[in-house]
């Protein structure tokens, strides 16, 4: 694997909310919840989870229990702070409206599953792509290519300018 190592002043950041947006590799010890994997292993607060992430997808599906729901290897998890209006609400985790979705909702995992090193993609959206994107990018993420140029791209257009 090809490593780059790229140094982004904070006048670049909001070009990068385009790329978690598409989603980032990690590689991390999963076959553990949703709870275990950000806050113990990717470093997330356990205040920030329960009262800044308010709406999780796990696989497309919507995550109300995140000490529940299991990641594993290939899985693809979304985080987003707090949505607004209908859509927004229903999707909430633990929101009023999360009964109507029932059907869609991620079911709980019956244990975690036997931990392995492994690889998923991890979505950020809105300000939780502010807050948390700067932290793994210190860490290193996974990212296409040409995501990485489509950046790099748009920063040198902005300071064009």
């Amino acid at each position: 694997m090809q490593h780059l190592h790229l140094q982004l002043s904070s006048p670049h950041m909001p070009f990068t909310g385009r790329l978690f947006g598409q989603g980032v590799g990690l590689t991390a010890d999963l076959g553990c919840t949703v709870k275990v994997l950000l806050c113990d292993q990717i470093g997330i607060a356990s205040e920030y989870l329960a009262q800044r992430i308010q709406t999780i997808f796990l696989n497309g599906r919507p995550v109300d229990d995140e000490a529940g729901a299991v990641v594993t290897n290939g899985d693809v998890l979304a985080l987003s702070a707090a949505m607004p209006g209908l859509v927004g609400t229903m999707l909430r985790k633990g929101g009023h409206l999360a009964a109507m979705r029932a059907r869609l909702s991620h079911r709980r995992a019956a244990t975690e599953a036997g931990r392995a090193r492994g690889r998923f993609t991890l979505k950020l959206f809105n300000m939780i792509a502010g807050e948390v994107g700067p932290g793994l990018l210190h860490r290193g993420v996974i990212a296409r290519v040409a995501d990485v140029i489509e950046i790099i791209d748009g920063a040198a257009l902005c300071r064009d300018r």
